[in-house]
């Protein structure tokens, strides 16, 4: 990108899911009025696979959770994402904090591995030594929650992308302990591409990723 114009030529962005639902179309809309002859090529996979591509220079901005920089990356937090298990209102479960023994032994769908969301569940399990017994993998939060919402699993998901969902009830947040940590939220660059049009452009994804509801305060 230190070769190319940023104001005019390519950019290519990678995004997490979540930031993609919430935030994405909203920036395409500021970077076009701001920045008409930018064209943007989106890449949207979990946090870990886009590390790799920006530390490769396949991607010129990564917006990520867990980001594995090299040395050459740049990673500026942004805010924190939070999460939370997902459940059906109609599903059966005890009327307390729901503990990892309640839900070891219910289907759970979740994205496949490196994903920050897989390896949160198997953390939150592992604390108490249980591993879930029926994890199934999906690469789409849109069909991850749908899946919740006809009761077929439960999941953890970044509770802020289904408001609609839960104000209406076809969603819960479970109340568990321990709960899940929300979790930081980064936009990274390579340290030679820097320059006063992806500062702007930084600048931008910022002021629009914390507008959307989706990032909280660091």
């Amino acid at each position: 990108m230190q070769q190319r114009d940023p104001m005019r030529g390519l950019l290519r962005l990678g995004a997490v899911e979540s930031v993609a639902l919430m935030a994405l179309p909203e920036l395409l809309s500021k970077l076009t009025e701001s920045f008409p002859e930018l064209r943007v090529e989106l890449t949207v996979d979990v946090g870990t696979l886009l590390s790799r591509k920006l530390n490769a220079r396949q991607l010129d901005l990564a917006i990520v959770t867990d980001p594995e920089p090299d040395d050459r990356v740049v990673a500026r937090k942004i805010g924190s994402i939070e999460l939370g298990w997902i459940a059906c209102p109609r599903l059966a479960l005890p009327k307390r904090e729901l503990e990892p023994s309640d839900l070891a032994q219910l289907q759970i769908i979740t994205n496949p591995e490196p994903s920050t969301l897989h390896t949160i569940i198997m953390e939150w399990f592992g604390r108490a030594g249980l591993e879930p017994e029926h994890l199934s993998a999906c690469n789409s939060h849109t069909l991850m929650s749908q899946l919740v919402c006809a009761g077929h699993a439960i999941a953890v998901l970044p509770f802020r992308t289904l408001r609609s969902e839960i104000r209406s009830g076809k969603l819960k947040v479970l109340t568990t302990r321990p709960r899940i940590a929300p979790r930081p939220l980064f936009i990274c660059q390579a340290r030679e591409s820097a320059n006063r049009g992806t500062d702007t452009i930084i600048r931008i994804a910022c002021e629009v990723l914390k507008q959307s509801g989706l990032v909280v305060s660091p």
